[in-house]
């Protein structure tokens, strides 16, 4: 088996390739953004275009239902994608 070489003094040692795992969450946290924000602004277009009052509650109501169930599904994705619990 071959094992690289320490480096020597005064050298760098590479970064370890971390890259995928760092991404993932990221990613994640973006998705979950943009669902929240398109939520809230699609019920303020169902209003505006029905041509209702804006409902602020409403909006409320509707962003964080869909944070919450996007923060579980999420949750769900990640663990499923990255092996487990056991890791």
């Amino acid at each position: 088996m071959h094992y690289p070489t320490p480096p020597q003094r005064g050298e760098l040692s590479p970064p370890p390739n971390r890259a995928p795992a760092v991404r993932l969450p990221w990613l994640l946290w973006l998705l979950w953004a943009t669902i929240v924000l398109s939520t809230g602004y699609i019920s303020w277009q169902t209003d505006l275009a029905a041509g209702r009052p804006l409902n602020m509650l409403g909006i409320a109501i509707h962003s964080t239902l869909a944070g919450m169930i996007g923060l579980l599904v999420l949750t769900w994705l990640e663990v499923r994608l990255t092996g487990g619990l056991d890791t």
